[in-house]
């Protein structure tokens, strides 16, 4: 495994209904956006929850990758770029409605 200066190590909590869940895929889309895997943990229930511990010069486009997919994310990341544009343009929006 290579590993550059610029890699982060992340933890990243998914989570998927039961029925839809597939490890496969939640792998694959992972190896897709270059990120590599060190460990997954699943927890079964209700929802299937998966830790995902794992390398990326870029989480970004593996958490909107995993999203795209209709995983939930539970865990919180600072380059989670997606959570805090959301709020941005929310807040752009209430100040536009109460004008």
């Amino acid at each position: 495994m290579k590993k550059s200066l610029t890699s982060i190590e992340a933890c990243l909590v998914v989570s998927k209904t039961a029925d839809k869940f597939s490890l496969s895929e939640l792998v694959q889309i992972i190896e897709l956006e270059s990120g590599n895997i060190l460990s997954i943990t699943v927890i079964h229930g209700l929802n299937i929850n998966a830790q995902i511990t794992l390398h990326s010069e870029n989480l970004n486009t593996i958490i909107r990758s995993i999203r795209r997919y209709d995983y939930t994310l539970i865990s919180k990341h600072d380059e989670d770029e997606e959570l805090e544009s959301l709020n941005h343009n929310a807040a752009y929006l209430d100040k536009y409605l109460s004008l």
